[in-house]
C-alpha cells in the first residue's frame, strides 16, 4: 500500500501481486515506484486522468509481469480533501467501500481486469464522494482468510463497519492476526472524512 499528497488531496494505493516470496515483493516495489513516478509526471503536466496513468504503469511493467508470470490487482484512489470527491480505479481488486455515517455500505468496484492481464490496456475511472463522517476502506484479500473459509467481500465490509473509526478497525484486524497467524498479507487502509 502507499499514500502521498498531491495537489488538492492525496493518492492512495492498495495493490496485491499474485504469488508469494521475493519475486512478487520485487514486482510490488516496482509497481509502487512506477505509480509514484507516473503520477508526478502527470501532476506536472496537470493531467488528472487515473486511467491513463494506470495504462502507462501497465505498459512500463508488462515485460516484468510477463516474465514473472504474474499479475497485479490494484485499487487506486485520488481523494480531494476539501470536497471529499473520489476518483478511483479498481483493477481487479474488489475490496473497497465507503462506509457511510448513516450505516450504509457503498462498494467501490468495477469489472476492470488486473495489471498484466488486461489485453486492451484500458481502465475506467469511477467517481464517488465522501460526506463528513464517512470512512473509505480498502483491504487486501488476506482479510477474508482471517474471517473464515467461506468469507466473502460483504463479510469484510460488515466486519469493518462494526468499528466506529479507522483506529478501531485496524486494531480489530491486528487482534484477528494475533489469534490466527495470517496465511497471506493483510492490509487495511481506512480514511475518515471529518467535519
Amino acid at each position: 500500500y502507499d499514500h502521498y499528497r498531491v495537489s488538492g488531496g492525496v493518492n492512495i494505493t492498495v495493490a496485491d501481486v499474485m504469488g508469494k516470496g521475493l519475486g512478487p515483493a520485487i514486482v510490488a516495489a516496482n509497481v509502487r515506484s512506477a505509480l509514484r513516478a507516473t503520477y508526478r509526471a502527470f501532476e506536472q503536466a496537470d493531467a488528472r486522468d487515473l486511467s491513463a496513468a494506470i495504462g502507462s504503469v501497465d505498459q512500463q511493467l508488462s515485460d516484468d509481469l510477463g516474465r514473472a508470470g504474474t499479475f497485479v490487482t490494484l485499487f487506486q484512489v485520488r481523494l480531494e480533501t476539501a470536497s471529499g470527491a473520489l476518483s478511483y480505479i479498481d483493477a481487479g481488486h474488489g475490496i473497497a467501500a465507503i462506509l457511510r455515517s448513516s450505516g450504509e455500505i457503498d462498494g467501490l468496484c468495477s469489472d476492470d481486469l488486473p495489471l498484466g492481464v488486461n489485453v486492451d490496456g484500458t481502465w475506467t475511472t469511477h467517481r464517488a464522494a465522501m460526506n463528513p463522517g464517512d470512512i473509505l476502506v480498502i483491504a487486501s484479500d488476506g482479510l477474508l482468510d482471517l474471517l473464515g473459509e467461506k468469507a466473502v467481500v460483504d463479510d469484510a465490509f460488515e466486519f469493518l463497519a462494526g468499528h466506529a473509526d479507522p483506529a478501531e478497525m485496524c486494531s480489530a484486524v491486528s487482534e484477528l492476526t494475533s489469534r490466527q497467524p495470517p496465511i497471506d498479507d493483510v492490509t487495511v487502509v481506512a480514511v475518515r472524512r471529518d467535519e
